[in-house]
């Protein structure tokens, strides 16, 4: 393993570690989130809920991004749906 490659190892694992994560990008390098911007994030998701009016958080862009199916179809990125068999909510995720 080479020098680089270690460090780049090490530093997500610090991160990973700290309560903050990467969300990983179509191009590009992967976005950093840390524990204030997950509250922040969550909280902008649930407030767009009922007013899209609301300006969307810059994670949910990364999120929507993302190439991971666990991003992409979480509440942050605002694709989720909630499908009870009485209301579905959100943008449904494209498989």
């Amino acid at each position: 393993m080479g020098i680089r490659r270690w460090l780049r190892r090490v530093e997500r694992d610090a991160w990973e570690t700290s309560g903050s994560a990467y969300i990983p990008q179509e191009s590009g390098p992967p976005v950093r989130v840390g524990g204030e911007e997950w509250l922040e994030a969550f909280s902008t998701a649930v407030q767009r809920m009922t007013d899209k009016s609301i300006p969307e958080h810059p994670l949910a862009k990364a999120a929507r991004n993302s190439p991971d199916p666990d991003w992409h179809r979480s509440l942050i990125a605002g694709t989720y749906t909630l499908d009870n068999g009485a209301e579905r909510v959100g943008k449904p995720h494209e498989e």
